[in-house]
């Protein structure tokens, strides 16, 4: 059921493909459009067929594709070592909690790279109500804690407040609710 086949045939050549989209082991039958050599196009392997109907054994994801010409086999393995590799700044930045909260909530970010940090809390007419990070920061996780206070040290009133990471390039903003 799970054996699957895709026969190809051109003047030129033929292709057979197999493959495994169970998670047992699964015979599966290539119905090659001829005998004799075959050429696994990923392995360059030959195989010699007697039998069209005979059938191969797969492992689990296991696929191949055959051609009766021998065609170049390709170089993964280089092909994915060689290819540039940039590893770009992602950032996370959580939902706080506990959400909504009365007297304090965290909120967790993770940093993939050191970058300047800025963390504000803002009121929803966009006013800023607190800011709780402004300064460089290495890779890592972070959970700094929001006491509900102002940053002129006043309890802020009870309502929906937006907070806002940027580090470098990257700006996220989420919501929390305050309940006094």
């Amino acid at each position: 059921q799970y054996g699957r086949r895709i026969n190809i045939s051109d003047d030129s050549m033929n292709v057979t493909i197999i493959g495994n989209f169970d998670v047992t082991d699964r015979s599966v039958n290539p119905n090659f459009q001829k005998t004799g050599e075959w050429y696994d196009y990923f392995s360059g392997d030959t195989i010699i067929v007697v039998d069209t109907q005979a059938p191969i054994l797969l492992a689990p994801g296991e696929f191949h594709i055959y051609t009766d010409v021998k065609l170049e086999t390709p170089d993964i393995k280089a092909s994915i070592e060689e290819a540039p590799t940039t590893k770009e700044a992602t950032y996370l930045l959580e939902q706080n909690y506990p959400n909504p909260f009365n007297t304090q909530t965290a909120i967790k970010y993770e940093l993939t790279q050191t970058v300047d940090v800025r963390l504000e809390i803002f009121n929803l007419l966009g006013q800023r109500v607190r800011t709780l990070v402004n300064y460089k920061q290495t890779a890592g996780q972070y959970q700094p804690i929001w006491d509900g206070l102002t940053d002129d040290g006043r309890c802020a009133v009870s309502g929906l407040y937006l907070y806002r990471l940027q580090a470098g390039n990257f700006a996220q903003t989420r919501k929390m609710l305050l309940l006094r």
